[in-house]
């Protein structure tokens, strides 16, 4: 699915999240990513299709999760990140304005750009929250494991 967004300014929040727990990240999407997103506001809603995700527990934000998508913007690698409230549902921007992490992104604010989501069954992704155990299993159905320290 190919979508069509402009690039618009955003708050910083996902920088100071991806700089606070960078190992979390790094752990996660499988290597460093550039710390913060672009965020592109698209010309129609689209609900987020979870790849896979970071339970708030990790990023010491217990009320919700961070929820991820396979992208490509501009022929790199990407994905698309979305806050995900447990209470209400909803996140920061909502579904009009996707939020993009990848290792370089060159884009210009207002720029108009291409996002190509993968819609696929790539990966899911859950917790032991009795043995402090992160586990995940990616599309090649390879399992990881993570112990979270406390």
């Amino acid at each position: 699915m190919i979508l069509t967004g402009k690039v618009v300014k955003g708050s910083g929040e996902q920088r100071r999240r991806m700089k606070k727990f960078p190992e979390v990240f790094r752990v996660v999407l499988g290597k460093n990513f550039y710390p913060g997103t672009i965020n592109v506001r698209v010309e129609t809603p689209i609900k987020i299709k979870t790849a896979f995700r970071i339970p708030g527990e990790l990023i010491e934000e217990p009320l919700m999760d961070l929820l991820f998508e396979k992208c490509e913007i501009k022929g790199l690698p990407a994905y698309r990140m979305r806050v995900f409230n447990r209470r209400s549902g909803y996140g920061s921007w909502g579904d009009e304005v996707l939020e993009i992490v990848g290792e370089y992104l060159p884009v210009c604010q207002n720029e108009k750009i291409k996002i190509k989501l993968f819609r696929s069954r790539l990966r899911f992704w859950y917790e032991s929250r009795t043995q402090k155990v992160v586990r995940w299993r990616d599309s090649f159905g390879r399992n990881y494991a993570w112990v979270v320290e406390k």
